[in-house]
């Protein structure tokens, strides 16, 4: 198997891992019957936007502000 020393320790990391999906589902189904699901979008996508925009800003803080022409990416441009 690829990535791991012998066959039983990668049979051991796929039922952990099932494992682990397994909890995680009835942890979510459970979530969901408490918050319901209308709730948990509207606070998701909330979340999602904030986290958008504190991604755009931290790569403006890296790379700066680049104003994009044809010239600076002119290999993606044809």
């Amino acid at each position: 198997m690829a990535g791991f020393s012998s066959t039983k320790s990668a049979t051991q990391f796929s039922i952990a891992i099932a494992a682990t999906n397994m909890i995680m589902t009835i942890v979510a189904i459970l979530i969901i019957d408490r918050f319901g699901r209308r709730r948990l979008l509207l606070v998701s996508f909330v979340g999602m936007i904030v986290g958008l925009v504190l991604l755009g800003i931290a790569f403006i803080f890296i790379v700066g502000l680049v104003k994009i022409t044809k010239d600076s990416c002119g290999e993606y441009v044809k």
